[in-house]
């Protein structure tokens, strides 16, 4: 931060006065971004474009940018996107195709701070958390050789939380196997009896509460289960699963919640209560029937 206050000053951005004018106040207020633009003493478009311009000659990384109090993100990366001839992604309103992973090893992504998006005729669309990584882009250029990449750029906090989903979601493939094996080998027992799909609500309800999350929605699609989560009024993806898991996982909740498990096309309301990191949380549960289950 302080080295970018210096920079702004060489540049003619920012004035002494205005530094000084800042810790003159009383009570004094800290030299950041946020203050400087909050009391008028330099323009905000101005600190956006200096920090475009710092991040294509590599002095500042995405990384850096979002621990900078009083600039819009969403604003500048959109800017720094056009600057480098990239897209930009908001990977919280993205789909994101789920089986590009498997091409692409878990330590690769964590290492390079990248994620696959989607692959068309033509590309596969990466995101980067360093758009100006080359070593990153020819490593994962060769994971896909038969088609070129397409370089996009998404804020690294969403890839870390994605990366993170994604580490889970490998967790859980064991679970979705042994759900599946209790399914088959069942004969008088119901599906939500399976032991596995305990611990995937569990896994799913930390999840949520790791994130914040206000409300979970587990819904049938027409070729999938898909578990979402709603964080800060807004519904984010959450786990992703073959469509035979809806049941059982769906039928497990509705036990819990005391609710009737056989009635499916009737709307429902329960609750119940579990202990998540040694901490007791009350859940509300309600269902509504759809076209999918």
């Amino acid at each position: 931060m302080v080295k970018l206050i210096e920079m702004m000053l060489d540049e003619k951005l920012l004035t002494k006065d205005a530094i000084s004018k800042l810790v003159k106040m009383r009570p004094p207020k800290k030299i950041s971004f946020a203050n400087l633009i909050a009391e008028g003493l330099v323009d905000k478009n101005a600190v956006e474009q200096f920090l475009v311009k710092k991040v294509r000659q590599g002095v500042v990384t995405l990384a850096h940018l979002e621990k900078i109090d009083g600039i819009d993100m969403v604003t500048i990366m959109q800017e720094i996107a056009k600057a480098l001839n990239v897209e930009y992604v908001d990977l919280d309103e993205t789909e994101i195709d789920m089986k590009l992973f498997s091409r692409v090893p878990y330590k690769q992504l964590i290492k390079y701070h990248v994620m696959p998006i989607e692959e068309s005729d033509l590309n596969v669309l990466i995101v980067f958390a360093d758009p100006l990584d080359m070593a990153a882009q020819d490593a994962i250029q060769r994971l896909f050789p038969k088609k070129p990449i397409r370089i996009a750029i998404a804020q690294p906090k969403q890839i870390n939380q994605h990366l993170q989903r994604l580490e889970i979601n490998e967790s859980i493939k064991g679970l979705v196997s042994d759900i599946r094996k209790d399914l088959n080998q069942e004969s008088n027992d119901d599906e939500e009896e399976s032991p596995a799909v305990l611990k995937l609500i569990d896994i799913i309800l930390k999840s949520a509460i790791y994130m914040g999350a206000s409300d979970i929605h587990i819904e049938a699609t027409e070729k999938s289960c898909m578990v979402r989560e709603r964080v800060d009024g807004l519904l984010r993806q959450g786990f992703i699963f073959d469509k035979d898991i809806f049941n059982p996982l769906a039928s497990r909740m509705k036990l819990l919640s005391n609710l009737d498990i056989a009635e499916k096309r009737k709307p429902q309301d329960g609750r119940f209560s579990a202990t998540i990191n040694q901490k007791e949380f009350d859940f509300r549960v309600s269902t509504l029937p759809t076209i999918y289950g």
